[in-house]
């Protein structure tokens, strides 16, 4: 009988299952390595997420006042103090209020500290402490009291200590120059009395004056159509006094004869004027609310040169304010 050949399973060598496991092995090393690949950048696009959302703003500039910069990290901390322990972020239009008025608070503060030298104002660190104690309620002369007291406020504060005597610092030299500007005041201004009538648009403007010029009296029209604060006196808007008043109006006002009726008088704030000079005086004396409100007149002018003479840049994005806010409300 012929021999049945009997077939054997193909066997490799020693050397060629060493290889293919090698081979299979690097196919899972590679699988691993394809993995963690895969999650180290997910982490890098989380991470950079992170940073540019929540880490890079802290560092950006959100003010420049001269040669000195101001970090939404700054900003946040005195956002937080402007909006108090009570605030939401619903309150949307309160924050957005409080975060334009908190950074020219922080704009003024830096004026006031530049500026302050050429006016001959100094001030020393017993003044800054005396100031704090004032603002804390305390007696410097309680040194333990006002160790204490000062140092609750600068944790509650959220400032670092430079911060916080910079603050500190900055106010006193605020109301030094309040104090030196109100010095300054002089007894007699010029001052014009009219009578006025306020509206929105210069159309309606001059439909007041062709209403006037109909003949219809004054006080009429003014009680009718003004909305200024004059309306239930018929318009009649008192002694108004130079430098207080909008720079248009009074360029009207004090060159317009005794009795002579302005034409429509666009303000700053977008209002039209029209009115009439009853009388006017080159050096009438002012009265205690006219001189606090010539005092705020030049306080205003005060800063309004300095910005123009350091230079001032107001660099606050949404993107920034919207991370201030966040940081401001825990």
């Amino acid at each position: 009988m012929p021999k049945r050949r009997v077939e054997t399973a193909y066997r490799l060598p020693v050397g060629g299952r060493q290889a293919q496991r090698r081979r299979e092995r690097r196919v899972q090393l590679l699988a691993v390595a394809l993995g963690l690949f895969a999650i180290a950048a997910a982490l890098v696009i989380v991470g950079v997420a992170y940073y540019d959302t929540y880490v890079k703003p802290r560092g950006q500039t959100v003010a420049r006042v001269g040669d000195t910069s101001f970090t939404a990290g700054y900003f946040a901390k005195r956002l937080a103090i402007s909006l108090g322990p009570f605030a939401t972020a619903d309150q949307a239009s309160l924050v957005q209020v409080l975060a334009d008025l908190t950074l020219e608070d922080m704009v003024r503060e830096e004026l006031a500290r530049q500026g302050a030298p050429e006016l001959g104002i100094s001030i020393t660190r017993d003044e800054v402490e005396q100031e704090i104690a004032d603002r804390v309620g305390v007696s410097r002369e309680d040194r333990e009291a006002f160790d204490r007291a000062y140092r609750r406020d600068l944790e509650q504060s959220g400032l670092s200590l430079d911060q916080y005597w910079a603050l500190a610092e900055a106010r006193l030299y605020q109301d030094r120059i309040r104090e030196h500007l109100r010095s300054q005041l002089p007894e007699q201004a010029p001052q014009v009395h009219v009578r006025l009538i306020e509206v929105g648009s210069e159309e309606e403007a001059r439909r007041a004056i062709e209403r006037l010029d109909a003949g219809e009296e004054f006080a009429v029209v003014a009680q009718e159509l003004s909305t200024h604060t004059s309306r239930a006196s018929g318009g009649d808007a008192g002694w108004l006094v130079r430098e207080t008043q909008d720079p248009a109006f009074e360029e009207a006002a004090f060159s317009l004869p005794v009795g002579a009726r302005s034409g429509p008088v666009a303000l700053a704030d977008g209002h039209y004027w029209v009115f009439q000079v009853l009388e006017r005086e080159d050096a009438r004396p002012l009265t205690d609310q006219q001189r606090d409100e010539l005092l705020e007149a030049r306080v205003d002018a005060w800063y309004q040169q300095q910005e123009e003479r350091v230079g001032v840049e107001r660099l606050l994005t949404e993107e920034k304010l919207r991370w201030a806010v966040r940081q401001a409300l825990g």
